[in-house]
């Protein structure tokens, strides 16, 4: 339980054990301390000029949903996610956990910090949406429920890669694709048959990069 005085646009926040902070207007205080509270969209103070205002305010447990990777495609198709709680809380489980555009595995944590991994859906272009459901876990300290959904998205192509064009330079053929590829686990010379005309070119090495595949044609 917080309480908190304003007056004049300047606020003071009597904590539980006595303590105090100030923020607001330039003769107000310092807003620095509690900057992260006042982010919250779950927490308003309201006051009007002029007007003495008490108010008790109960911030709301909240869960915040961070990725490894802002965006996913077939040569890089999976990343850790990271669901952190505000507070200390009970009643959060892998249940608790939606997501479309793909699965999540791995999951594990405990208290406020914990875990999963996160690899999209075959074939799908598109946003990936994590979630925390809404009335999912309670602060340990007052039993607050957490009122609102957490929510990240991750932009996904998984699509199948179509070719834009081949080049020709000395002993190599150099194919491009329209998103990159999978440079660790680069496909067999066996699998691609090259001709001229009648005759067939073997190919002696193939190497990917970027967008590209290069092979290595033998003279």
């Amino acid at each position: 339980m917080v309480q908190v005085f304003s007056i004049c646009y300047a606020f003071a926040a009597l904590k539980a054990d006595g303590s105090v902070i100030t923020w607001g207007t330039a003769g107000g205080g310092d807003s620095t301390a509690v900057a992260n509270q006042l982010n919250d969209p779950n927490n308003k103070v309201l006051a009007i000029n002029d007007i003495y205002t008490n108010y008790n305010i109960q911030f709301k447990p909240f869960a915040t949903i961070t990725t490894g990777k802002n965006s996913l495609n077939l040569a890089d198709s999976s990343t850790s996610v990271s669901i952190t709680l505000s507070e200390p809380a009970v009643g959060f489980d892998f249940s608790d956990m939606s997501v479309t555009g793909g699965t999540l595995t791995n999951f594990a944590g405990s208290g406020q910090n914990y875990t999963a991994t996160f690899t999209p859906q075959a074939n799908f272009k598109g946003d990936a949406v994590i979630s925390v459901a809404k009335n999912s876990f309670t602060a340990t300290a007052d039993g607050k429920s957490n009122l609102v959904a957490s929510t990240l998205r991750v932009a996904v192509d998984t699509t199948a890669p179509s070719s834009t064009g081949t080049a020709i330079a000395n002993d190599k053929l150099v194919l491009s694709f329209t998103q990159p590829l999978d440079t660790a686990h680069p496909p067999l010379a066996s699998a691609f048959t090259v001709t001229s005309g009648s005759q067939v070119i073997a190919v002696t090495n193939v190497a990917v990069s970027g967008q590209t595949v290069t092979l290595t044609l033998a003279t």
